[in-house]
């Protein structure tokens, strides 16, 4: 049995990969596309859930956008001044 189990965790997501925003944009934009194909769907009821998704798959993507943005901008401003570079 581990002694530390708290050590093991951190070690364990330190070696996860972290996804990056480009990652997000993709699944966000794969997802938005899926539910406007199911906007031609026969059933209704499919139909109105698909069109929630796509309002919903749009303001997260509008968002991804805008944070990749913001963050390059930040980095030009960073570079600009100096800050962070060793």
């Amino acid at each position: 049995m581990n002694k530390n189990p708290v050590a093991a965790r951190t070690a364990r997501r330190k070696k996860a990969k972290k996804g990056t925003l480009e990652d997000v944009g993709r699944k966000v934009y794969a997802a938005l596309e899926r539910c406007e194909m199911l906007l031609e769907d026969i059933d209704p009821s499919i139909q109105l859930k698909a069109a929630h998704g796509v309002f919903q798959g749009a303001s997260a993507y509008a968002k991804v956008l805008e944070v990749g943005e913001l963050e390059a901008r930040l980095q030009a401003l960073e570079q600009a001044q100096g800050v962070g570079t060793a």
